[in-house]
C-alpha cells in the first residue's frame, strides 16, 4: 500500500489479542506513519454507542455494504502489508466529523 489519502476505507487484517489469528475488517485510514505502517480506526456495522462513534453512509463511494460507523477511540497501528484492498473513502463531511472527534478525544483545542 502506498499513497492512499487519509479518509480511505481499507480492508485490513486485524490481529486478535492472541496474535495467532486475524480477521478481515474495514478500517479508516487516519495516517501513513512510514513506509511500513498505517494508523487506522475500526469501522463496524454496529450502531453508534457513544460520542466517538461517527456514522458513515453505506454505498459505492465508501465501499461499505451496510450503514456503519467509525470508532475513533479504537485506533491501531498496523503493517501496510496487512491491507487487502481499498474499499472506498469517506465523504468530505464525514472526514471533517472524524477529525473533530479525534480532536475531542485527544483534547486538542485547535
Amino acid at each position: 500500500m502506498t499513497g492512499y489519502e487519509r479518509g480511505a476505507i481499507l480492508l485490513m487484517e486485524f490481529p486478535f489479542p492472541s496474535q495467532e489469528t486475524t480477521k478481515r475488517r474495514p478500517a479508516l485510514l487516519l495516517a501513513e506513519v512510514d513506509a511500513l505502517d498505517v494508523v487506522v480506526a475500526q469501522v463496524t456495522s454496529r450502531a453508534p454507542r457513544g460520542r466517538f462513534d461517527i456514522p458513515l453512509t453505506a454505498g459505492k463511494a465508501g465501499g461499505l455494504l451496510l450503514p456503519s460507523c467509525v470508532r475513533v477511540d479504537k485506533i491501531a497501528t498496523l503493517p501496510k502489508a496487512d491491507e487487502r484492498r481499498v474499499l472506498g473513502a469517506v465523504s468530505r463531511h464525514e472526514w471533517k466529523t472524524v477529525r473533530a472527534a479525534l480532536r475531542a478525544l485527544f483534547d486538542l483545542s485547535s
